[in-house]
């Protein structure tokens, strides 16, 4: 006898149902930016003679986002007597201390010689007037 047809090949599987992939994860909010420096308006400017700091990374045991004096530097360094060792070599030894850049660091330096405010100026005096010019005496008649 022939051979039988074969039998028909069984139906294909249906592909599996069309899956979303699950939402991303809310990524986390980006970090706050650190706050501008101060306004130097803000920093102390007494007393004469002195250099202040202000972090605005933590940096313990040091207070951050603050103004502080620099008593050590003053001591030991003359940042209290000159202006570049408060603002460049202290502001330089802070960012190292404190393993941040010295963006991260602001410098305050009072001169100890601070001009004096400026006085209110005395209201003008009144300039006199020059006394009326006297005519000569006419001629007497000889």
């Amino acid at each position: 006898p022939p051979p039988s047809p074969s039998p028909p090949p069984p139906p294909s599987p249906s592909p599996p149902p069309l899956r979303r992939p699950p939402p991303p994860s809310p990524s986390p909010p980006p970090p706050s930016p650190s706050p501008p420096p101060p306004s130097l308006s803000l920093a102390p400017t007494t007393p004469p003679g002195s250099c202040y700091v202000w972090l605005s990374a933590a940096c313990p045991p040091l207070p951050s986002r603050t103004w502080f004096r620099d008593e050590w530097g003053e001591a030991n360094a003359n940042s209290g007597t000159d202006r570049v060792a408060c603002k460049i070599s202290r502001r330089n030894g802070y960012a190292n201390y404190c393993r941040v850049s010295p963006n991260s660091v602001v410098m305050h330096f009072n001169s100890e010689s601070q001009p004096p405010p400026p006085s209110p100026s005395p209201p003008p005096s009144p300039t006199p007037s020059p006394p009326p010019q006297r005519r000569p005496p006419p001629p007497s008649p000889s």
